[in-house]
């Protein structure tokens, strides 16, 4: 009994985990892609916390690869290029950030600040 009641207690919890992490091929990010990108993403803050703004492109870009529809990676690049002063680049990158989260209101400003 105790191990029909673990067993039904193991399918339970798989059928709550998404459909990724049960291994399913439903076109979502696997853990372990989903594990890359935090890494990357924690790298890329790392280097961009010290004012390495082109290394930590580099790193935001690997992460990309993986996954392109990240709207806070794409705002990390944004803000990279704002603080290397290249004002286009960084808005064409706030923008897609905002095509897909449009809530990023620093991207909206800086948008709107720099519209030529």
């Amino acid at each position: 009994m105790r191990v029909r009641s673990l067993a039904l207690l193991f399918l339970g919890i798989l059928m709550a985990l998404p459909a990724s992490y049960a291994g399913a091929e439903t076109g979502k990010l696997t853990l372990d892609i989903e594990k890359k990108i935090q890494g990357l993403f924690w790298e890329g803050d790392q280097r961009q916390n010290e004012k390495r703004y082109a290394e930590a492109i580099m790193v935001y870009r690997r992460s990309l690869k993986l996954d392109p529809n990240q709207p806070d990676m794409l705002f990390r690049i944004g803000f990279c290029y704002e603080q290397m002063g290249e004002s286009k680049k960084a808005v064409d990158y706030y923008k897609q950030a905002l095509a897909l989260k449009p809530d990023l209101e620093d991207a909206r400003r800086y948008i709107e600040a720099h519209a030529q």
